[in-house]
């Protein structure tokens, strides 16, 4: 297997541990409540510090990544989520299980806010800026017509001398 495939296959199992793992814990959510004898207010914590932290910290550490290179920020988001994804199943309280519910999403954040840019780096486009941007707003046939009705001038001829060339 080559580098690049390799590459996108841990970019894509990250992007699944993330993705999986913002909503699982719905399923889990009656029974962790029982377990842990707590309300389901409390419950209901384990996910939105998940969310939260995912949000907030997604677009300064996509900078921490820039800085520190993406490779190495994504491995340490890697470790990160594991390791709170093991505290969280060894939590012995819900306070426990949202603390290390808030790591695991760091780890998370750490992650995310750097895969597209390991994917952007690792594959080489196979057109021309130019030739893209028209390949994306052809893929997308309302933007013309919001920027019409925007009065965005600038966005449609920039389409149309884009088309000409």
């Amino acid at each position: 297997m080559e580098l690049q495939n390799k590459i996108l296959a841990i970019m894509v199992l990250g992007t699944l541990m993330g993705a999986l793992d913002t909503t699982i814990v719905l399923l889990a959510l009656p029974t962790m409540t029982s377990s842990l004898s707590t309300t389901l207010a409390s419950s209901i914590w384990v996910i939105l510090i998940y969310l939260l932290v995912i949000a907030v910290s997604t677009t300064q550490l996509g900078r921490v990544g820039d800085i520190y290179g993406r490779g190495k920020i994504f491995n340490v988001g890697f470790v990160v989520f594991t390791i709170g994804s093991a505290l969280c199943g060894l939590s012995p309280s819900i306070e426990f299980l949202i603390g290390f519910r808030a790591l695991q999403a760091f780890g998370g954040a750490l992650m995310q806010a750097n895969m597209g840019a390991i994917v952007a780096d690792t594959f080489e486009p196979p057109v021309s800026p130019k030739r893209r941007r028209v390949t994306e707003s052809s893929a997308n046939p309302d933007m013309p017509v919001f920027a019409f009705f925007r009065n965005d001038r600038h966005y449609i001829v920039r389409i149309v001398n884009n088309g000409n060339q």
